[in-house]
């Protein structure tokens, strides 16, 4: 191996690396224990250029990139890359922390640190309620040709325009997605449950099996890696961008979640629609606070445009068995796909949401709302609490500080158990996590300005090959 890429997560979005500025090489030697230097600055980009939008003094100096390494083994997963002579692995977000009165010195988690909050937030659903929690994730992209047209500009087609699962359109790329899953399983030990063609052209998606919150956290930045690596491969590109055309179905990153008690019993209490006593609390907390959670689990300026009535997308905070039209659709009693979810997130932090979303409801004590059959947007009667998601990244950033307003007054709500989870019992300062939110919807708040005065024709051409 000539090279490790050290990945680095940004809030805003997946992968820095979409960039280049933080795709970081350096030799193999000792890799476990290389820790490399990055300017704060890099850390609250937009999506659309490399531009400083928050002036607050956090910004100055930098930070230490390290490879993550697991509590298990006690080694980094290294992702050798097939074609590559490199490899890859996801880091750690450090700060170097100084002992009062003395010169000694030691590299720790950074309080700005996605990892780290999804970590603290995993350790109160096991230490207050008793609970793991399993997921999974269906991976979609759209596989394009990139032309040169006539006048010397980049153009991008898909490779084929075939229907949904299509045999035809599968002929067309079955060297690529077998590449895929191919590589995924032998260098990125991920177990490939099964991959089909989706709805819009050149649109497929890989399903890969469950594990713990926080491995899936790292393996969702992975995989996206690879399956970019193997396209580029072919000649081809691929975009993960929620809706890349206007008139065709969107492209997500479903999560299926399931929630496993950890003390040993067969006896598993349900409520009255047959769920699980604690997913019924845990979809309550989702439902209750979804329209706050769709700026963590699909906040781009584009995903808005995915999430459209009887587009199989969820498009009304509710629930129901099966139910494609809900975007949380229960699979058995203590399973269910979360789908207002896409490939643009930083997954630590939509995970995070997510986990603290479902603690409200669980520490509320609150049962699920029935469920609803059917398309929700065409009911004449809906439940209270089933709401439209945000059609505008602007409403996703209004109702994200509207349940912050809700911690401040009442102290429930998804924002306030994220204080909760990562600030109680010496985590991270008040403070630390004030500015981090501060700065995060700072942020969106400009990429929601910048794209106000944008087509989807020109929003698409600056996103598409961001994610």
């Amino acid at each position: 191996m000539k090279f490790l890429r050290i990945i680095w997560v940004v809030p805003l979005d997946d992968r820095i690396t979409k960039l280049g500025e933080g795709d970081i090489n350096i030799p193999i030697a000792d890799y476990i224990h290389h820790i490399s230097r990055l300017a704060l600055v890099c850390y609250f980009l937009p999506c659309y250029a490399d531009e400083v939008v928050t002036k607050k003094a956090q910004l100055m100096g930098d930070t230490r990139l390290q490879p993550c390494v697991s509590e298990i083994s006690g080694m980094s997963k290294v992702v050798w890359l097939p074609y590559s002579p490199d490899a890859i692995v996801v880091s750690e977000m450090l700060s170097l922390s100084r002992f009062p009165g003395s010169d000694t010195a030691e590299h720790v988690q950074h309080d700005w640190s996605p990892r780290r909050y999804l970590q603290l937030a995993l350790e109160r659903l096991k230490r207050e309620c008793l609970l793991d929690i399993l997921v999974g994730f269906e991976t979609e992209f759209i596989l394009l040709q990139n032309i040169v047209d006539e006048h010397g500009y980049d153009t991008y087609v898909p490779i084929e325009t075939s229907a949904y699962c299509q045999t035809t359109g599968f002929d067309t790329v079955a060297d690529v997605i077998r590449d895929m899953c191919t590589v995924l399983q032998a260098h990125g030990h991920q177990q490939v449950l099964h991959c089909h063609g989706e709805s819009a052209n050149g649109q497929y998606e890989i399903v890969t099996g469950y594990g713990d919150a926080l491995t899936q956290a790292d393996d969702f930045i992975l995989r996206k890696e690879l399956i970019q690596h193997v396209a580029r491969t072919h000649g081809l590109v691929v975009s993960f961008l929620p809706k890349l055309f206007q008139d065709q179905a969107g492209t997500a990153s479903h999560v299926h979640i399931s929630l496993v008690p950890t003390s040993d019993t067969d006896r598993v209490e349900l409520d009255d629609h047959g769920l699980s006593i604690h997913l019924s609390r845990f979809i309550a907390g989702l439902i209750d606070n979804m329209q706050a959670l769709v700026l963590l689990t699909a906040g781009s300026p584009n995903s808005s445009k995915r999430l459209l009535d009887g587009a199989w997308a969820g498009s009304w905070s509710c629930w129901g068995f099966d139910n494609k039209e809900a975007p949380l659709r229960v699979i058995d009693r203590n399973h269910v796909e979360y789908k207002a979810f896409d490939g643009t997130v930083n997954p630590y932090l939509a995970m995070t949401a997510i986990l603290c979303a479902g603690l409200d409801g669980i520490s509320r004590g609150q049962c699920a709302p029935g469920p609803v059959t059917g398309d929700p947007s065409v009911l004449d009667s809906k439940p209270v609490t089933c709401t439209r998601l945000p059609q505008s990244l602007d409403e996703s950033i209004l109702f994200f500080s509207e349940n912050r307003t809700r911690m401040e007054t009442d102290g429930s709500g998804m924002i306030s158990e994220w204080y909760r989870a990562v600030c109680s019992d010496g985590g991270i300062p008040k403070k630390a996590l004030d500015e981090f939110l501060h700065d995060f919807c700072a942020t969106k708040e400009a990429e929601a300005e910048y794209f106000s005065s944008k087509s989807f024709e020109e929003e698409v051409d600056i996103l598409r090959l961001r994610y």
